[in-house]
Parts: structure tokens; C-alpha cells; sequence
């Protein structure tokens, strides 16, 4: 496999940007980058002329349910690949396929569907870097548009389960930390390796805290889908903006969080402790119109916002690219800033920071690269090109 060279481009790193900058990869890895004329180029390496482009890490999505008119949840082996091949015509180069809850039966058979997937993966497709569980152990009254039959107490048994299943790739479990058996299963989830991020959940700030105590590291769809923030009772939202170990997720598509309530977040973690997620549902990269999300949950998608027949929001048709677009254009972030929230505190949230979310020497070549509006031209995962316009 030949060298790569990405040439002339306008480079974000983790330390600054270089307005024209140069980047060689090699056997799926950055081996250098640098100010045009800093680094040598080889000779006989592929290029590619990157002038008047950004290039940014590959983007990161750690909660998605799906895409291009397929949900994880009822996906075949080819619906999966299907996702896997769209996601990164949006910049997204690694992906958590999201479950929502569903009864044991139905998870079991699709954490091992999307093991088979991620043992064998094929080109063109973004990498899955593991599974993430949203629930079935949440609040009944915070399930938002989770089905009712499918949600139950919290169970190591289960879980075992559910990991063995997927091959010990079950990286993420969000779950409601006041539920009785949580924080034991909180502490098992952690001793395993797992994230566990606090979500659909009715939980004090006091309940947080414990969860916080017991390894609990990262906050679910802040604002949605908890009790609303009160001075007297500040719950996960107080939680979630004062800790300062807790990662909080963030859909900005301007509908599921105000702008002013997003700019507090950032305000009160900063730029490293802030992901932006999707929440995708097989409706994004679609238009409008009515869909079937698993559980025979109908949505209606109209003027960007997915909801069902009640009128609540169910997951959303957000791309990646486009909330990084609007960190710039609601949130007024730098460039740099709003590339961060997708990548390098994504990958930090996962404890993947090591080989994902910057470029850097060293890291996995997961690459896009962007026009001057932001928009997608080209993606590379792991030094291959997988999507160009």
C-alpha cells in the first residue's frame, strides 16, 4: 500500500491549525504533518490536493440509532453495511450503533449481527468502534419514545448476557442511576470496561452523584429526556454541568436543545467535555415523511424535527456535518472548537482518544475533508478514500 499525502490544506490539530499544511499517511496511520515544505514528501506517495479545503479528524458518532432509511434495531447484515456505507458521505469515520430498548430476545440477536459485521468489515464502510445500549434499564416516566414493553429493572445476569452476545463490544450503557440494582450494575459495567452514561431518568443530583461515585461518566441527551433543571432541585442537569468528569452529549439540530441552553453547557464543561451526537433515526439522509421506527413506533419527519403521533420528539434526522455546522453557525464556535465536539472529546468520552478523534502521529488516519461551507468532499478511514464527491 503506497504512501498518502494530503497536500496544501488548512490542517486542524489538537495544538493549532496550519492555514496550508501537509499530512503523509502510512499503512492506515499519520505518520507526519506539518507546515507545506516542513515534512518530506515521498516520492511515489499517492496525493491529494487539499488547497483551499479543511482537514479535520473523521467525525465521531457515539449515538445514533441509524440512517438511510435502516435502524440498527431491525437491521439485516446488508441494512447494517448499508448505514455503514452512507455515514461517511456525512464525515462520520467511527459510529456506535445504537439499540434502543427491546425485549432480550431481539437485543441478543442484533449485538450479535452487529459483532458479525464488525469482525469482518469491508471497505468503504466507517469502523464501528463497539455497541451502545440506551437502556432497556431506564425511567418509565423519562422513556420519551423507548416502547414500555420492553423496559425492566436493571440485571448483571442480563447484561452478561448481552456482552457475551456481542463479543465483549458493548463499549456504552445508558441507563436511569436512581433504579434500584443500577449502581451495582453501574459498577460491574465499569469493571468490564463499559462507559455508562445517565439517561431517560428521573434522577436527583444526590442519585448522580452516587452513580458519578460508583464510575457513572457521561451524561445522555443532556436536557432531553430528564427532569427539567430547578434551583431547588437541580437533578441530572446540575449534575451534568458542575461535574467536572461527566461528558455530556448534545443533539444540536436547533430543535432538541435552545442555543442558549447549549451555550450554557459549554460554558459550564468547556469544549473537551461537550459530544455532539445525532440520535439519529433511519429517517436521516431522508426527507420528510412517515416512518416506522422498531417497536411499530410511527414518526412523522416534517421541517427537520422527527416526532411521534403524540407530538414528542423521537430521535432526530440530524447528520453529523450539520451539527458541527451549527456549533459554528448557532454557538459561534471556532472552527476548530466545533470539529472538536465530534471528534477528539467524543473519542476522549470513550476512552479511544489513543488512536481516535485527532490528527496527530500515530493516530488511525480517519480523515474528512471540507469544502468552504463545511460541506463533505472527501472522507478516508483508517488511510483509505471511502466517500468523494
Amino acid at each position: 500500500m503506497k504512501d498518502l499525502a494530503i497536500l496544501q490544506g488548512n490542517i486542524i490539530t489538537p495544538d493549532r491549525t496550519f492555514s496550508e499544511g501537509d499530512l503523509i499517511i502510512r499503512e492506515g496511520k499519520i505518520l507526519a504533518l506539518g507546515p507545506t515544505g516542513s515534512i518530506s514528501i515521498p516520492s511515489d506517495a499517492e496525493r491529494i490536493d487539499a488547497r483551499g479545503l479543511t482537514v479535520a479528524p473523521g467525525y465521531i458518532d457515539t449515538h445514533t440509532h441509524g440512517g438511510n432509511g435502516h435502524d440498527y434495531m431491525d437491521s439485516t447484515l446488508e441494512d447494517i453495511r448499508s448505514i455503514l456505507r452512507w455515514l461517511p458521505s456525512t464525515g462520520v469515520t467511527a459510529v456506535l450503533p445504537t439499540l434502543a430498548s427491546a425485549e432480550l430476545k431481539d437485543e441478543l440477536e442484533m449485538v450479535a449481527r452487529l459483532r458479525e459485521v464488525k469482525e469482518h468489515p469491508a471497505p468503504g464502510e466507517a469502523t464501528i468502534l463497539g455497541i451502545h445500549l440506551e437502556g432497556p434499564y431506564i425511567s418509565m416516566a423519562r422513556r420519551g419514545a423507548q416502547p414500555e414493553k420492553a423496559i425492566r429493572p436493571p440485571s448483571i445476569a442480563e447484561m452478561e448476557q448481552l456482552i457475551e452476545a456481542s463479543g465483549h463490544y458493548v463499549c456504552l450503557v445508558t441507563l436511569a442511576p436512581e433504579l434500584p440494582g443500577a449502581l451495582e450494575l453501574i459498577r460491574f459495567l465499569v469493571q468490564q470496561g463499559i462507559s455508562v452514561s445517565a439517561g431517560h431518568s428521573e434522577a436527583s443530583y444526590a442519585q448522580v452523584m452516587a452513580a458519578e461515585q460508583a464510575g457513572l461518566s457521561r451524561v445522555t441527551h443532556l436536557y432531553n429526556g430528564m427532569s427539567a433543571f430547578d434551583h431547588r432541585a437541580p437533578g441530572i442537569i446540575g449534575a451534568a454541568l458542575t461535574s467536572d468528569s461527566i461528558y455530556a452529549e448534545l443533539i444540536l439540530d436547533g430543535i432538541h436543545v435552545d442555543p442558549v441552553a447549549a451555550n450554557v453547557a459549554l460554558r459550564a464543561k468547556g469544549i473537551d467535555r461537550v459530544v455532539l451526537m445525532t440520535d439519529a433515526t433511519q429517517a436521516a439522509g431522508l426527507g420528510d415523511g412517515i416512518y416506522v421506527r422498531p417497536g411499530n413506533r410511527r414518526i412523522t419527519v416534517k421541517d427537520g424535527a422527527a416526532r411521534l403521533d403524540s407530538g414528542s420528539l423521537a430521535g432526530s434526522v440530524l447528520t453529523l456535518d450539520r451539527a458541527v455546522r451549527n456549533a459554528i453557525s448557532l454557538l459561534h464556535l471556532l472552527l476548530s472548537d466545533a470539529v472538536a465536539l465530534a471528534t477528539r472529546s467524543a473519542a476522549n468520552s470513550l476512552g479511544m482518544g489513543a488512536t481516535k478523534g485527532t490528527l496527530s502521529p500515530g493516530q488511525d488516519a480517519d480523515i474528512v475533508i471540507m469544502g468552504k461551507d463545511m460541506e463533505v468532499c472527501t472522507t478516508l478511514v483508517r488511510g483509505a478514500v471511502v466517500y468523494r464527491t
